[in-house]
């Protein structure tokens, strides 16, 4: 994978080579082949015991920003890569609160390989150090129009919400929309649908959107 190995990994090193002369013509060549190597080293070590509790340290001194989103309150973020072979993206950051990614802000991340860092290790932190994760509830944001929340029927509502939802997030949800379904027994006119899922929500009845929605939830 890594052309020059042997003439690379003696550049890391800071080794003279035992050969007179060095087989290739350009050391410029060397050079990147030795950033490659160091880079895959690098994600490797990441991952072992001594360099995951560094970068622990690194993580609770917030030495690689904080989520952009609102709702996140704050909370540290980690280099994550999205592919283990190089070449391929760039490094990107992972929150641990909204579970997703995002580009780094800094441009000194713009050119750092995300191989270099892997797509195992910040899911490998977070399971050998859970202490770590914010124990805050995941908030999600609820667009509304007057006061009323925007259907996500409406060609103007959320899309995919329910993907940053965390599972006991989705007992809490299914639970109130049970508790808020009972009491409409009997009514199959469809009239508590229209008021929580908007225009069109109440062409079938409320057992049948109690179990679309239930569905949609799980």
């Amino acid at each position: 994978m890594v052309p020059f190995y042997k003439e690379a990994l003696e550049m890391i090193l800071d080794v003279e080579s035992e050969e007179e002369t060095l087989k290739v013509p350009d050391v410029s060549i060397v050079e990147t082949s030795a950033e490659l190597l160091y880079g895959l080293i690098h994600q490797r070590y990441i991952i072992t015991r001594q360099g995951l509790q560094q970068m622990v340290d690194k993580y609770e001194s917030k030495h690689f920003g904080i989520c952009p989103r609102y709702y996140c309150q704050s909370c540290p973020v980690i280099p994550c890569g999205r592919s283990d072979m190089p070449g391929l993206e760039t490094v990107k950051l992972f929150c641990p609160s909204c579970l997703d990614l995002y580009t780094p802000p800094s441009s000194r991340f713009h050119n750092v390989d995300g191989a270099f860092f892997g797509t195992t290790f910040p899911h490998l932190l977070f399971q050998q150090y859970p202490d770590l994760l914010q124990n805050t509830p995941t908030e999600i944001y609820e667009p509304r129009i007057f006061g009323f929340k925007v259907s996500e029927k409406s060609r103007s509502g959320p899309r995919m919400q329910w993907l940053r939802l965390r599972p006991s997030v989705v007992e809490r949800e299914v639970e109130s929309h049970v508790q808020s379904e009972g009491g409409g027994e009997g009514n199959d006119d469809g009239e508590d649908d229209e008021s929580v899922l908007g225009p069109g929500g109440g062409e079938n009845n409320g057992a049948s959107g109690t179990t679309k929605d239930a569905k949609r939830f799980g």
